[in-house]
C-alpha cells in the first residue's frame, strides 16, 4: 500500500495549526521559523489539539537508557556521554529523516521519553548538552510539521511515597525548570508529559495504596505550577498527565486529580494500555508462559471496548479533559494477520470513543519502523492501525 501521506499534505494538514506567542527565550535553541511556529496569541487548547492529532508513535528507548547503579559510562567525556547513552538500548540515533520517514507513513506526532538521572547531579541540575540533544530530537519534529510530545522517566530514582516526595519533588522541579526554559518560543507542537510510569517503592502496578494517588496529584501541581512559571509559550502550552503507573484501571483512576492551573482547558490524561497482556507481551517482559497466539473473542473485544469507553467515562465525561493511551501495541510474536486484527480493532473502538492513540514501538519485539532503514517492517498492522481497521475488515 502507497504512503498515506505525503510529506506535503502531512505539513498542509496542520498549517492550521495555532502557534503561542513567544517570549525571550530563556537560552537553548530555538525553534525553526516557519508557518507553525507562528504568533498567534496563545497554544492551541486541550480539545483543538485533539481534533488535529490523527495517530502518534513512540520513538522508544532512544533517549531513555539510564541505570541506577554503576554507570558504565560515567569516564567518558561529556560529548562522548551524550552519544553513547542514546544507543546503549540498541537502536541508532534519531535523525531528522527517522522523524520524516514516521511522518511520511501517516503519524503526526512523536513521544520521546528521556532519562535525566545518569545526567544531572543530586540537585537536579541537568548537563546542558544532554538537553541541548534533547532540544535537536524536539526540532526534529518540528521541522516535520509533526507534535512531539516530550515525557520525562522517573525510573531509577523517583517513587510515589510520602516520605521521600519533598526531596524528590524538589530534584523534579528544578530539573523541569530547566526543560521549559529551553522551550519558551516552541508553539502548539510541542507538549509536555510529565513523568513515565512511577511506582510505589515496592513496584506494584495495581492497588498501591491512597498515599502513592496523592502523592502523583502532589507531583502534578509541582509539574504544572513549574512549567507555567517558565513562561513564554509554556504559559498555556498543553500539559500532559498520567495517573499512577499510567494505568488504565477505572478503579485506580477514581483517585486521579486535576492540579489546578493558571491556563484554562489545557491538561490532557494519557494512560498505557497493553490488553491483554498475554497477547501483547512476551516472555521476556511478562515472565510467564500462558501466552496467546491469537486475539479476538468475544469476549476479548468486549473488554477492549469497556477499557476504552471507561476511558472516555472517567476522564472526558467526568473531568472534562481529552485522553489518549500513550502506549499501545502488541509485540511480534503472533502473525502479522493475528496483529493487524487487534491493532484495527483498538483503533476503531479509540475514535469511537474519542480515545487518541500513540503506538508503542522500542526497537525490539515491539518494533514496527526499521529506524536504520527507514523501512516498516509489517505494513498490514499500520494500515489497519491509518484505517481504524477498514484494512482488515473492522
Amino acid at each position: 500500500m502507497k504512503k498515506l501521506l505525503s510529506a506535503a499534505l502531512a505539513a498542509l494538514l496542520l498549517s492550521g495549526l495555532p502557534a503561542c506567542s513567544p517570549d525571550d527565550p530563556a537560552g537553548g535553541t530555538e525553534p525553526p521559523e516557519t508557518e507553525l511556529s507562528g504568533k498567534a496569541a496563545q497554544c492551541e487548547t486541550a480539545w483543538e489539539f485533539m481534533e488535529n492529532f490523527r495517530v502518534g508513535w513512540n520513538l522508544g528507548l532512544a533517549m531513555s537508557w539510564y541505570t541506577a547503579g554503576e554507570d558504565p559510562l560515567a569516564a567518558l567525556e561529556p560529548a562522548e556521554r551524550v552519544a553513547a547513552a542514546q544507543t546503549m538500548w540498541g537502536s541508532p540515533p534519531a535523525t531528522q529523516e527517522m522523524i520524516d520517514a514516521v511522518r511520511d507513513r501517516g503519524f503526526n506526532l512523536i513521544r520521546v521519553q528521556v532519562s535525566y538521572l545518569n545526567h544531572m547531579d543530586g540537585e537536579g541540575n541537568v548537563d546542558p548538552l544532554w538537553l541541548d540533544r534533547v532540544v535537536e530530537i524536539v526540532d526534529y519534529c518540528m521541522n516535520a510539521g509533526v507534535y512531539c510530545l516530550l515525557t520525562s522517566t522517573g525510573a531509577g530514582w523517583m517513587t510515589a511515597e510520602r516520605d521521600t516526595f519533598p526531596e524528590q519533588s524538589a530534584v523534579y522541579r528544578r530539573m523541569w525548570e530547566q526543560i521549559a526554559a529551553r522551550f519558551t518560543d516552541h508553539g502548539s507542537l510541542l507538549l509536555f508529559e510529565a513523568v513515565n510510569e512511577v511506582l510505589n517503592a515496592e513496584g506494584a502496578w495495581w492497588n498501591p495504596g491512597r498515599e502513592a494517588y496523592a502523592v502523583m496529584n502532589d507531583l502534578y501541581q509541582v509539574f504544572v505550577d513549574t512549567v507555567r512559571a517558565a513562561g513564554g509559550c509554556n504559559a498555556t502550552r498543553n500539559l500532559v498527565l498520567t495517573p499512577y503507573a499510567a494505568t488504565y484501571d477505572a478503579e485506580m483512576n477514581y483517585y486521579f486529580r486535576l492540579p489546578s492551573d493558571s491556563a484554562e482547558g489545557h491538561i490532557i490524561a494519557e494512560v498505557h494500555c497493553y490488553d491483554p497482556v498475554n497477547f501483547c507481551f512476551n516472555e521476556i517482559n511478562l515472565g510467564s508462559a500462558d501466552f496467546k497466539d491469537e486475539w479476538g473473542t468475544a469476549g476479548e473485544r468486549k473488554r477492549l471496548n469497556d477499557i476504552l469507553e471507561g476511558l472516555k467515562r472517567r476522564f472526558s465525561d467526568e473531568l472534562g479533559i481529552p485522553v489518549i493511551v500513550g502506549e499501545f501495541g502488541v509485540v511480534d510474536r503472533a502473525s502479522e494477520e493475528e496483529r493487524a486484527e487487534y491493532i484495527g480493532y483498538y483503533a476503531k473502538t479509540a475514535d469511537q470513543y474519542g480515545v487518541g492513540l500513540i503506538l508503542f514501538d522500542d526497537g525490539w519485539d515491539f518494533a514496527v519502523f526499521d529506524r536504520r532503514t527507514l523501512t516498516w517492517r509489517y505494513d498490514k498492522v499500520i494500515d489497519a492501525l491509518m484505517t481504524k481497521g477498514a484494512s482488515v475488515g473492522e
